[in-house]
């Protein structure tokens, strides 16, 4: 008889923890069932998150186009201008300039890391860090000349810069809306892409990557407005588009 109360007393036991503890798939169902709506599941934060800008020729870096003024620039790279002037909003550590004229940004000024980048508050020497973005589909800072025609083309215009010059810039590359600049690498005795300047240019028309480009911006709205067509009768790359001064050696 105790033996069978016993046994009773497990069994009854053992039922309750059952109840207790979910198994496994249990808690995953569970977990699944309570999360948030798809638009509430946003990456966290941390320090040092910067989405990736794409390169849009004509038109800005990322959601960031020209005619934006400080106030947007500053909201969208998250960050104040670490060095700022009437004319200049400069984040060395992005490898970024911005070129404002009356406040409004006229052109944007990418450079490779380790170009000088003047001095700071202090009077010590900056250089530029690594720029976080591309030209669709992939063309970076730090490529061959070859390897970034095989997707843009042939430039309208080559300009051979005199050296030597603090970047130890060789040729500029003219396209529509956007000069590359191409520096000698003394490691592997080559050209590679050096700079990177984004103007206004009304012959530059978004290209067949751009979806790329977008999908690069996570969707972000700009705040700027939209690049100005293509003038009728034209095609892009004509001749006689506004161009605007190129930026000196600093």
């Amino acid at each position: 008889m105790k033996l069978s109360a016993i046994l009773a007393l497990t069994v009854a036991f053992a039922s309750v923890s059952c109840v207790d503890k979910p198994t496994k798939d249990e808690e995953i169902a569970a977990a699944l069932a309570n999360r948030p709506p798809r638009d509430e599941q946003k990456p966290l934060a941390y320090p040092g998150a910067f989405t990736v800008l794409a390169v849009l020729a004509g038109q800005g870096a990322g959601p960031i186009r020209l005619g934006a003024n400080i106030a947007q620039v500053q909201r969208l790279m998250q960050a104040p201008c670490e060095i700022r002037s009437e004319n200049l909003c400069r984040y060395a550590r992005r490898g970024m300039d911005y070129n404002l004229v009356g406040g409004l940004t006229q052109s944007i000024y990418i450079q490779r890391s380790g170009r000088p980048a003047g001095r700071s508050a202090t009077g010590e020497n900056l250089s530029f860090g690594f720029f976080q973005g591309m030209i669709p589909p992939d063309l970076r800072l730090g490529m061959l000349p070859e390897a970034i025609q095989q997707y843009l083309g042939k430039p309208r215009r080559i300009t051979h810069v005199p050296g030597p010059n603090p970047q130890n810039m060789v040729e500029r590359h003219e396209y529509p809306g956007m000069t590359l600049e191409y520096d000698w690498w003394p490691e592997t005795q080559k050209l590679i892409l050096g700079g990177i300047l984004i103007f206004k240019d009304p012959t530059a028309v978004p290209n067949v990557i751009e979806s790329a480009a977008r999908a690069a911006d996570g969707g972000v709205a700009s705040d700027a407005g939209a690049p100005a067509p293509v003038p009728s009768g034209k095609q892009p790359g004509d001749a006689g588009a506004p161009r605007v001064r190129e930026p000196e050696p600093r």
